[in-house]
């Protein structure tokens, strides 16, 4: 369920992350080894998270997602966001968060229900004379072991030419 949608101007923020290609059935395994990781070069760093998990999916291209969040092979980076640039260890890398003009949706309900807000997001979009202008990312703000999980969906877009 979409509990709330509109466009929010954002800062970039900066992240680590580890970056891959997975089938869907493939992406909570992956998920699973990111966070251990980013959080391991993290501590190795001095360093800690400044904010929820995120998962950002590629649009476009082979591993692109559709409007509704499908895809056969998914473009994948899960990470932490961090008060400044990390440095790379191992598959752990930096990456940024897009700034800029998003639609942002919260959507309450399990993970495997995503679709519908990616769904939602491109019909406000197509509503209010939006397009995707990058990829768009998942932040997590409940654990696995709350019931009902609230997940942010932030899409960068830009007005039609």
């Amino acid at each position: 369920m979409i509990e709330s949608i509109g466009v929010e101007d954002l800062e970039p923020q900066h992240g680590a992350a580890m970056v891959g290609r997975c089938e869907a059935e493939q992406i909570g395994a992956f998920v699973g080894e990111a966070y251990g990781a980013v959080m391991t070069a993290l501590s190795a760093q001095g360093l800690r998270p400044v904010g929820p998990p995120f998962v950002r999916y590629a649009t476009g291209g082979e591993d692109g997602m559709d409007a509704s969040g499908n895809a056969h092979v998914f473009g994948v980076t899960a990470g932490f966001p961090c008060a400044g640039p990390v440095a790379a260890d191992g598959a752990v890398v930096p990456v940024t968060l897009q700034g800029g003009s998003a639609v942002v949706a919260m959507h309450v309900g399990a993970w495997t229900d995503m679709g519908a807000a990616y769904g939602a997001v491109a019909a406000f979009m197509a509503e209010h004379g939006l397009e995707p202008a990058g990829d768009p990312w998942e932040t997590y703000l409940d654990g696995p072991e709350v019931e009902v999980h609230r997940t942010l969906l932030r899409a960068p877009c830009r007005a039609k030419a």
